[in-house]
């Protein structure tokens, strides 16, 4: 029998690695459809319902820190960490005083980051 070579799995070609920018517009997609959730969910007064997608976009941003590279581009990176901390700030304010307020502006900056790389991405 023959193997797999690389790139193939058991007579199926492999999908090719999804590209950098795409996978960055998923977090983006992922951490608004979360916050947007837990803002209906905080709005209806259901802050235990709140929790899961505020944590889960929390654990987003800490990702898009950590994966941060300063060697390529310093400058940009030290303001999306400072954009992300402020993002996570707002996070954290919503959820302990279970308000939904804090979000709006989180919401916002995620849409419009989103929409520059979909556009770097074309």
């Amino acid at each position: 029998m023959e193997q797999p070579t690389q790139g193939q799995t058991a007579g199926r070609e492999a999908a090719p690695a999804p590209q950098p920018g795409n996978v960055l517009i998923s977090l983006y997609d992922a951490a608004i459809r979360n916050l947007c959730t837990a803002q209906t969910n905080l709005a209806s007064a259901s802050a235990q319902a709140a929790s899961e997608p505020l944590h889960k976009t929390a654990a987003i941003l800490e990702q898009l820190i950590a994966a941060l590279d300063y060697s390529q581009a310093p400058e940009l990176c030290d303001n999306l960490e400072q954009l992300y901390k402020y993002m996570l700030d707002k996070i954290h304010d919503a959820h302990s005083r279970s308000s939904a307020e804090p979000l709006v502006p989180v919401i916002r900056q995620l849409a419009n980051l989103r929409e520059a790389w979909a556009q770097v991405v074309e």
